[in-house]
């Protein structure tokens, strides 16, 4: 029970567009709980832990979804994602909404390399997916903040 309310982030993943609802909730509660303020080492410990604690609890929430490769409800992945795409980004409304856009849109589209991430078996399909969308987000939110 409480794997499945940590992977569906609660009801979030129940609504209709629960990928981009928890990308931008997830951006609320890292600006409200500071992540954007902590050093990149612990940014990225707490990335970290959220993914192994969502590898080790997504296989029986998946079950419980009738054993779906990728099951809508699940978004801890969005979680996941969106916040790789903003270790290390200095708290600027143009990089924020720029950083969810690219996110968003790499997230649904999955261009290469992304779509292959999602063929790797089990659980590690579902995370590594929206963790590489992530990378890719992150590396265009590098280009655009050195620009702008």
């Amino acid at each position: 029970m409480i794997a499945r309310l940590y992977n569906t982030l609660g009801p979030i993943g129940f609504l209709p567009g629960g990928g981009s609802w928890a990308s931008f909730i997830t951006l609320l509660v890292a600006y409200t709980l500071g992540f954007f303020n902590l050093s990149v080492f612990y940014q990225i410990i707490t990335v970290g832990a959220l993914f192994m604690t969502a590898l080790y609890t997504l296989h029986a929430t998946r079950m419980q979804f009738g054993g779906r490769t990728d099951p809508a409800e699940i978004v801890i992945d969005e979680c996941i994602g969106m916040l790789i795409t903003f270790i290390s980004i200095p708290v600027k409304s143009i990089y924020i909404i720029a950083g969810f856009a690219l996110f968003r849109l790499l997230d649904i589209y999955k261009p290469w390399p992304i779509s292959r991430m999602e063929k790797f078996p089990y659980t590690w399909g579902i995370l590594l997916d929206d963790c590489v969308a992530g990378l890719c987000a992150w590396f265009i939110l590098q280009i655009i903040c050195y620009y702008y």
